[in-house]
């Protein structure tokens, strides 16, 4: 049996969130990613 699990990647919560020079979006430049905690059950 072959099982999929699609996972998305979200921002940690624990980075510091900042707007772009424009103020028109989130700049991740310094935002790190991680799996989302409903993801990492599914996987597990």
């Amino acid at each position: 049996m072959n099982v999929l699990v699609c996972v998305k990647r979200v921002p940690a919560t624990a980075g510091h969130i900042a707007l772009s020079a424009d103020s028109q979006e989130i700049d991740t430049r310094y935002l790190g990613f991680t799996v989302s905690p409903h993801e990492e059950c599914a996987v597990e």
